[in-house]
Parts: structure tokens; C-alpha cells; sequence
């Protein structure tokens, strides 16, 4: 299914852009077919690779890459916070932020995902993972308020939301505790 994307020889490069490829397809949950063609936002790149890869298999595919700061293994096409994105509205299809946003407070989540969304073109995806559910009040808030946008967004007719539910694991803290961890990736698809 995956051999388009294999390459012939594994260099150390190589192997770490499937490798990234790889990750965000598991946890975005993305179909590759959705890549072809589009302009793609990979939010908090950092050092991913996935950008390369993707437009090395799709050569008519272009993926924005952005972190917040620039360190000396990033490959990032521009500097900025999710929440401050210098584009243009409705110019991106495809929106990916793994392992970033969704690590903040619950508040600046949401000033991320309004800023977000309105880079997408009508028709567009915005795919956020790993979204945790665990028993915090940071956890729970950001959840909650992470819910509640997606909510406005349906009831006001401009996007559709969709929870994939990663599972539940236990997890054992520092000081021994165990807790119930659930992971989700929140996909929010504009209606256009």
C-alpha cells in the first residue's frame, strides 16, 4: 500500500523523514491521497522531516513549515506562533499540528485554532494530535474548551468536528501515582 514511499537507499536523512512521515500518519490520522496537490501547514515542525518527504513523493505538493523558534536542526520555511500566522486567509488546505498546540494551555489552544482556521480554504482540514485526557485541571480545561470551540463551530454552520479516540492507557507518574491517560486527535473540517 505504502511503496510509493519507500526509497531505495536509507540514508540517515531518509530514514528520518519516513520515519516522521510515518509518526504523523499515525497519529493525525491521514489518508496519503489527501496530499496530493494541496498546500499543507505543518505546525511546529521543529526538526520533522515529513514536509520533505511529502513533497519528494508529491512533487506538485507544497508544505509550509513553521516553528516557533529556529534551532540549528530546524527546517522551517518561517518563524511564528500558532496563534500570530503570517498568511493569507483560506490559502491552506490541509493543517497539521502534531505533538505542538495541543501541549499548551487550553486557552492558548484555542487562540491557535481560530488562527488556524482561518488560514483553511472551505473544504479544508485542520488535524490535531495527541489531544490527552487525563485527570488534571490543565488536561481537563484544555479539553473542555478545545470541545466547546469545535461545538460553536458546528452550531454557527462553518465546520464539522470529528474526536478519534487513540486509546486509553495507564500511566505511572514521577511519585508512583497511576492515572488514565486518553489520547485523541481532534479533526476540524471547514464546510465550504
Amino acid at each position: 500500500m505504502f511503496e510509493r514511499f519507500l526509497y531505495k537507499s536509507k540514508s540517515p536523512e531518509i530514514a528520518k523523514a519516513q520515519k516522521d512521515f510515518e509518526r504523523y500518519r499515525k497519529w493525525l490520522h491521514f489518508d496519503e491521497n489527501q496530499l496530493q496537490g494541496k498546500t499543507i501547514l505543518d505546525i511546529g515542525s521543529a526538526d520533522s522531516r515529513f514536509g520533505e518527504y511529502v513533497e519528494q513523493q508529491y512533487p506538485d505538493t507544497k508544505v509550509l513549515r513553521f516553528d516557533v523558534r529556529q534551532e540549528p536542526d530546524n527546517r522551517v520555511d518561517f518563524i511564528a506562533r500558532a496563534d500570530q500566522i503570517p498568511l493569507k486567509a483560506e490559502t491552506i488546505d490541509l493543517a497539521l499540528a502534531h505533538a505542538s498546540i495541543a501541549q499548551n494551555s487550553g486557552e492558548y489552544v484555542i487562540m491557535a485554532l481560530e488562527e488556524i482556521f482561518s488560514v483553511i480554504k472551505k473544504g479544508g482540514e485542520i488535524r490535531v494530535a495527541p489531544i490527552f485526557d487525563a485527570p488534571f485541571p490543565y488536561s481537563q480545561n484544555r479539553l473542555r474548551l478545545a470541545r466547546e470551540y469545535v461545538n460553536d463551530l458546528e452550531k454557527q454552520g462553518r465546520a464539522t468536528g470529528e474526536w478519534i479516540d487513540d486509546g486509553t492507557k495507564e500511566r505511572i507518574l514521577k511519585n508512583g501515582q497511576k492515572i488514565q491517560e486518553t489520547r485523541y486527535c481532534l479533526v476540524i473540517k471547514k464546510i465550504g
